[in-house]
């Protein structure tokens, strides 16, 4: 596949390649590819060319190499390792399964992968354990994921057909994914919040909207449904819409622009500071519709979920009426 343009959320693609063109010329290509790919960090890209997992020109490059127009950036990214992650009966809210793929709305405190030293009790250690075949798809077909505590749909590929299809759709985001979330204050209108995201300096569990030029793209359609008030606290119900998917995206913006999410204890700046523990306990935030073709057939497919119990009763409490919400 050829692509002027990249936005990789998730990685774990066998092989693509990169034209590049005039804004993507004269730039090192490390730097180019870090500024580029989601989630692989410049360290990471120089071993992929050391490895000759990135070519250019069909060729071996340096990480220093500046680029030029019309080269070609061939990019083949090792699939992660599973062989040692341990299978596990994870109960799932299937909410639709066929041949190709399955969907499921996300409980809070459920890590959707391994990492960082937690290799077990995941979405995919369940994946594993439902679909021994899995284990030859990357990630055990996960395309997309959710935060730890960020509830609600999530599409998962049961073959590599399916996986190539949606990973494909995320890159040239052609899949929808709609939010819930529950803010402090009041948002008045609509806000297109766009910009580049970076590693907060200060906290590096953190991400922050850029000062300058550094980071990655973002782009996050926040619309207002309804405002209340919680503990005399003005909150406001909106859609978010995600037309970019980097990392906490919507929690750094939201926080960004004043807006922190209710019950968010790692983007929490501008919240009431006394009540930061006493309303909710995880961040307020659902994605609630998600829509993609069909891998196969390349029919419309759309699927909403209305939050849990928890968030449901905080929406319920702040005067906030949900039953327009599914429509």
């Amino acid at each position: 596949m050829v692509m002027e343009n990249l936005d990789i959320e998730y990685t774990d693609i066998d092989y693509f390649e990169i034209v590049v063109t005039k804004p993507y010329s004269n730039k090192r290509i490390d730097r180019l590819l870090s500024d580029t790919i989601e989630g692989v960090s410049r360290s990471r890209l120089k071993k992929l060319i050391d490895s000759e997992f990135i070519r250019l020109n069909g060729g071996r490059t340096e990480p220093s190499h500046i680029t030029k127009i019309g080269e070609i950036i061939q990019i083949r990214l090792p699939e992660p390792e599973l062989v040692n992650l341990r299978p596990q009966k994870i109960p799932f809210d299937q909410i639709y399964e066929d041949d190709n793929l399955l969907v499921m709305n996300k409980r809070a405190n459920l890590v959707m992968h391994p990492g960082n030293g937690n290799y077990e009790n995941t979405i995919l250690n369940g994946l594993l354990f439902r679909y021994p075949k899995s284990r030859k798809l990357p990630r055990a077909g996960i395309v997309h994921r959710l935060d730890k505590d960020t509830t609600g749909l999530v599409v998962v590929a049961k073959n590599r057909i399916a996986f190539d299809s949606l990973t494909m759709q995320i890159l040239r985001r052609n899949i929808q994914r709609n939010y819930l979330a529950l803010v402090w204050g009041n948002v008045p209108k609509k806000i297109e919040i766009e910009g580049k995201i970076e590693r907060d300096k200060a906290n590096r569990l953190r991400f922050m909207i850029s000062k300058t030029d550094k980071g990655k793209f973002a782009h996050t359609t926040v619309i207002p449904i309804q405002t209340g008030q919680v503990k005399n606290q003005k909150v406001t119900l909106v859609k978010c819409i995600l037309n970019t998917g980097r990392t906490h995206q919507i929690r750094v913006h939201l926080e960004g622009f004043g807006y922190p999410i209710v019950g968010d204890v790692l983007y929490k700046r501008g919240s009431p500071r006394h009540l930061r523990e006493e309303v909710m306990p995880r961040q307020a935030l659902h994605a609630f519709s998600l829509a993609f073709l069909e891998p196969i057939k390349k029919y419309p497919m759309t699927f909403k979920v209305l939050p849990p119990d928890d968030l449901k009763k905080q929406i319920s409490e702040a005067g906030i009426c949900l039953h327009q919400l599914l429509r």
